[in-house]
C-alpha cells in the first residue's frame, strides 16, 4: 500500500520517535540529517538501522516499486493506494480478498488503525526499554521462555502513551519535500499508470 510519501515520511518519523529510535522530534532537522544517517552519523542508539532514518530515501516510491517489480513478477503484486482506501475501505478490502483468492467474509466496518500518538513521558519509556531489554537479557541467561513475562513493562508503555491529532507541516516546508519526490512520484505514476498529480499539491 502507497500513500503521499511527504504525507508518509512525517508520519514514520513520528512512529520512530514514539518507538525511540527517532531522538530528534523535530521532523524538519530530523528530514535535513538524512543523507549523514544514512552513513550512519548522528544515529541514536536504540536504531539498530541508521536507513531506516534516511526520510529521503524512505519516501521515493517510485524507485522501491521500480525495483520491486524488476524482482517480483507483477501478477504477484497488489498494488493499493491509501487514498483509495480511505474513501472506499470495503471495496479495497475486496480487491485484497481477490487477489488472495480467498471468499468475502462480509466484513463491513473499517475502524482507523494506528492513529497519532505520542508518549507523555520520554524519559519514562527509555527508562521501560532499558529495563525490557535487560529482562530480556536475563531470561536469555536464565533459560525462561522469553513469551512468560509478567505484561508489566507493556501497560506502563499503554499508560505512557498519548493519543492526539497529527500537527500540520508548514506550507513552505511541506512545498520543499513536495519539490523534493516530484520526479519520483512522477515516475511511480508512469510506472502504474496512474495519475498522482494531486500529490504535487501543497
Amino acid at each position: 500500500m502507497l500513500r503521499n510519501p511527504v504525507d508518509l515520511v512525517y508520519s514514520f518519523h513520528e512512529q520512530l520517535v514514539y518507538l525511540t529510535y527517532e531522538n530528534i522530534s523535530d521532523f524538519s532537522h530530523a528530514w535535513n540529517l538524512s543523507e549523514r544517517r544514512a552513513l550512519g552519523s548522528e544515529v541514536t542508539s536504540r536504531c539498530h538501522e541508521p536507513k531506516l532514518l534516511d526520510y529521503k530515501s524512505v519516501g521515493r516510491l517510485g524507485e522501491q516499486v521500480t525495483r520491486l517489480f524488476k524482482t517480483v513478477p507483477r501478477e504477484r503484486i497488489l498494488v493499493l493506494v491509501l487514498d483509495d482506501m480511505k474513501s472506499g475501505p470495503h471495496r479495497e478490502y475486496l480487491k485484497v480478498l481477490n487477489f488472495l483468492g480467498v471468499p468475502d467474509d462480509g466484513r463491513l466496518d473499517f475502524p482507523v488503525r494506528n492513529p497519532s500518538k505520542e508518549r507523555q513521558w520520554p524519559r519514562l519509556q527509555n527508562l521501560i526499554v532499558r529495563i525490557g531489554k535487560a529482562s530480556m537479557s536475563l531470561r536469555r541467561n536464565l533459560k525462561i521462555p522469553i513469551s512468560r513475562g509478567t505484561g508489566l513493562l507493556e501497560k506502563f508503555s499503554s499508560i505512557n502513551t498519548k493519543f492526539r491529532q497529527r500537527i500540520p507541516l508548514s506550507q513552505d516546508f511541506r512545498k520543499d519535500i513536495t519539490h523534493y519526490y516530484k520526479e519520483d512520484i512522477q515516475l511511480l505514476s508512469a510506472i502504474l499508470e496512474r495519475d498522482f498529480s494531486n500529490w504535487l499539491r501543497h
